[in-house]
């Protein structure tokens, strides 16, 4: 291998070929080898690699070549086993094989990958070695081909590349509500209530601004101001007498309370740490007293997960460690006292997961016997044994192609797995699986048309009820008389809402219930029933609570071949008999997804303005049936785009809306659909909006963690397509390769470490319209990944889309101009 140095044109050999090589790293890099199969002697180590992307050009023999070690400071990482890092050199191109990404955990871990970015790539190689780029034809060598460097060389000709002039944002206004208000996260992080009914127990999650060194009077102003950097995170764990209407707070941390098990009515345990991670578990005793109630802690001497309760064992749970040689340990944790609980040995020997050593995890009966064990063979695929005591044996295989079957919980008796599947169905029911025969032996509840979501169970661990989407909403079918009574007085009482009956007090007089809708963030409240009062006692966002929100509308039309589809319209207030501009949100996915008439930030944004919001539920969806679902395979384009289309005409034609001034909008693949849409029906939309949006199908097969195995790209084949075999179809539903009828204004907003849809999507989509002299309106979100989470790049992004609407939609919520007074 040769390198070649800036400026230089190499003089290739009959045989020789081109290699670049790009890394992008966020910390240091001591040496990272690439190697020729079977050929020791070809191998370059590069050394020193500083923190960035950097590119080298060599000209080396062609051949089967891989990445084969990386090393830091503190690690070593071999990727020479692993075929993902290997790739083709051919002779007579130049070849890139993807930038090999490296990205720090700590210091002493982390994680690579490869990704597409060829355009990065060739941006490079037009600075640094512009001979080789004009005279090489450049060919990316991953898994699928990629027609795009061909693409943009025809389009760009002999000439050098000139940089566009990129629009600024346009200024937004002002807001009707703070983005960093509407967008705070839920304070809510867990609820239950005490078996007996009188005691609840709620975390909630606050955040605090940090004072400056000097304490309050010292701090500077930016010091307190929510969502800057410095904000920390405190959770607190409250008890809530329901009888009084009194709260206590019981414990505060900066670490998240995880969750929260009351082990029976005197006992609460509380498990603090990340999700993920063994947890530190702290047994709360609650010790009802004449004079008052005594709370007392008790701290589990080592960290793990608790696995279940023991309601027929009071004091009792099943408790799930990691042993120092990492195998996962079970144990039964008595939790009714300090004694008890600093006795907690967790002895190899005392460990009641004997039976399968390699389990992963285990299920267990209303008992507390381990039933069924869930572990990875040495083959990869993943299994569940099911038995009792010493003898357990294989009843599923969950990567088998003829397992339909989504395990979800354990019967109480232990003898029965409950679950969810559509083998041979119109939709996906809850069964029942039978361990001793390996099959489905009962349907325990179907609905025509509609999936299941999940299931519930009550304390004892037996069924209570099926879960599924209803009009946009979450509802439930109880199994027995008297829950069904009760949902129904609970829904009576908030209409138009989504209730979940939460949890029941032993004697099922006393509850806790969760009400939400489109127009309403959560809200839990206790309800008596033997007074029939509901009494508010915990929200989600109280600080949205004198807020008016706009409601959605559940909107039903027909597609072209005969399915129904369902979409929510969310209609602001208008002045007078006003039409209201229109927003076409789609939804990421595409399959597998739905949207919901659930409280978003993202609609109720829009609606603030003024702006109306179509979601529609397009083939593919979750939720509305199997063939419904399937019918979304491959219909990456034109017949989603349909969908949405006879979704848009119905809302046209039943509310007071404005089909003069309509903006496409949407994130991930609704930012595909959003391009699409505009390129589709150009004079229906005034703009579009494309948030971490896919510009180019092909792409998304070498530019995702999507793509980064074998198995998983065989089903992206049979859901998206295959780019080996359905290229010509991808390219003509791709915007990049349809940027010429892409004349709408365009904003796209995209993070630069997004590792679903690589920011080579919206670079190339960018670089298009800049060449024909329509430059986008450019977002670049420095370190966000597939969505946004940083509290000041949301600001930037919601901003210059608010702005970015009313520039092109007109602003819905301005005064009309005064009369002129006569005379003048």
């Amino acid at each position: 291998m040769r390198l070649v140095k800036p400026g230089e044109t190499p003089t290739l050999e009959p045989g020789d070929a081109l290699l670049l090589i790009a890394v992008d790293t966020d910390a240091k890099i001591a040496s990272l080898r690439i190697a020729r199969e079977g050929m020791n002697s070809d191998m370059r180590t590069l050394r020193d690699i500083e923190k960035g992307r950097s590119s080298q050009l060599y000209v080396v023999s062609p051949g089967r070549y891989r990445w084969n070690m990386l090393s830091t400071a503190f690690m070593r990482f071999k990727l020479s086993k692993d075929d993902e890092y290997a790739f083709e050199v051919k002779p007579g191109v130049l070849n890139y094989p993807g930038d090999l990404i490296y990205r720090s955990a700590n210091g002493f871990f982390g994680r690579t990958h490869i990704s597409n970015r060829g355009l990065a790539a060739m941006d490079w190689l037009e600075r640094q070695h512009p001979g080789p780029f004009l005279k090489q034809r450049f060919e990316y060598t991953g898994h699928y081909p990629d027609p795009f460097p061909a693409f943009y060389r025809a389009a760009l000709g002999d000439k050098p590349r000139a940089d566009a002039t990129r629009p600024s944002p346009p200024e937004s206004g002002a807001l009707p509500i703070p983005i960093d208000t509407l967008w705070k996260p839920g304070q809510l992080q867990a609820i239950e209530m005490r078996p007996a009914g009188d005691l609840i127990a709620e975390v909630l999650a606050i955040k605090k601004p940090k004072l400056g060194k000097e304490g309050a009077k010292g701090a500077s102003a930016d010091s307190a101001v929510e969502g800057a950097e410095s904000d920390r995170w405190l959770w607190t764990l409250n008890s809530i007498d329901v009888r009084k209407n009194e709260a206590v707070r019981l414990y505060e941390t900066e670490r998240p309370i995880a969750r929260i098990d009351w082990v029976d009515d005197r006992t609460l345990a509380v498990s603090i740490g990340t999700d993920g991670q063994p947890k530190a578990l702290i047994a709360v005793a609650i010790v009802d007293e004449p004079n008052g109630r005594r709370y007392e802690q008790a701290f589990v001497p080592r960290p793990g997960v608790v696995m279940r309760t023991l309601p027929r064992a009071p004091g009792h749970l099943l408790f799930a460690t990691v042993a120092s040689w990492g195998e996962l340990l079970v144990h039964r944790l008595d939790l009714r006292s300090k004694a008890a609980v600093a006795r907690s040995e967790f002895r190899t020997g005392d460990r009641l997961n004997k039976a399968v050593d390699e389990a992963s995890w285990w299920m267990a009966d209303a008992e507390g016997r381990l039933r069924l064990a869930y572990l990875t063979r040495k083959d990869g695929d993943r299994v569940l044994m099911h038995g009792r005591d010493k003898t357990f044996s294989e009843v599923l295989n969950l990567d088998d192609d003829d397992t339909h079957f989504v395990p979800i919980a354990l019967s109480a008796d232990g003898e029965r797995i409950y679950g969810l599947s559509d083998e041979g169905r119109e939709q996906r029911d809850l069964v029942e699986f039978d361990p001793a025969t390996r099959s489905i032996v009962r349907t325990v509840y179907s609905k025509p048309g509609v999936d299941i979501s999940s299931i519930r169970l009550d304390d004892r661990g037996e069924l209570a009820a099926a879960t599924f989407y209803q009009d946009g909403l979450l509802a439930s079918a109880y199994f027995d008389r008297d829950s069904e009574q009760l949902d129904r007085s609970l829904r009576a009482a908030f209409p138009g809402k989504a209730v979940t009956l939460l949890q029941r007090s032993r004697d099922s007089q006393q509850a806790i219930v969760a009400v939400s809708g489109s127009d309403r963030p959560m809200e839990v409240y206790h309800y008596d029933r033997p007074q029939r009062r509901a009494a508010l006692v915990s929200e989600m966002q109280p600080w949205l609570a004198e807020r008016t929100f706009a409601p959605a509308h559940t909107i039903k039309a027909k597609s072209k071949d005969g399915f129904a589809i369902e979409a929510y319209l969310t209609l602001p207030p208008a002045k007078g008999d006003a039409k209201r501009p229109l927003i076409v949100l789609a939804h990421g996915g595409p399959i597998g997804v739905r949207d919901d008439r659930f409280f978003d930030p993202e609609v109720q944004f829009f609606a603030s303005l003024g702006y109306a919001v179509l979601q529609v539920n397009f083939r593919g969806s979750e939720g509305f049936g199997t063939a419904f679902r399937k019918a979304g395979e491959r219909g990456y384009g034109n017949a989603i785009g349909d969908d949405i289309d006879a979704a848009i005409v119905a809302a046209l034609a039943q509310y007071p809306l404005d089909a003069t001034r309509m903006c496409a909008a949407g994130g991930s693949y609704g930012g595909y659909s959003a391009m699409a849409s505009a390129i589709r029906w150009p004079e229906r939309f005034r703009c579009a909006i494309s948030m971490f949006g896919v510009s180019d199908r092909a792409l998304f097969f070498t530019a995702s963690d999507s793509g980064r195995s074998e198995e998983v790209r065989k089903e992206m084949e049979k859901l998206l397509g295959d780019p080996n075999v359905d290229m010509d179809e991808m390219k003509a539903s791709s915007p990049v390769y349809r940027y010429a009828d892409l004349r709408v204004p365009l904003l796209l907003i995209h993070g630069t470490e997004d590792k679903r849809v690589d920011y080579e999507h919206t670079r190339r989509i960018a670089r298009m319209l800049d060449m024909a002299g329509r430059p986008p309106i450019l977002i670049e979100l420095d370190g966000e990944g597939h969505g946004i989470d940083d509290p000041q790049n949301r600001r930037k992004a919601w901003s210059a889309v608010a702005g970015f609407l009313r520039q092109h939609l007109g602003d819905p919520l301005a005064k009309a101009p005064a009369a002129p007074v006569a005379g003048h």
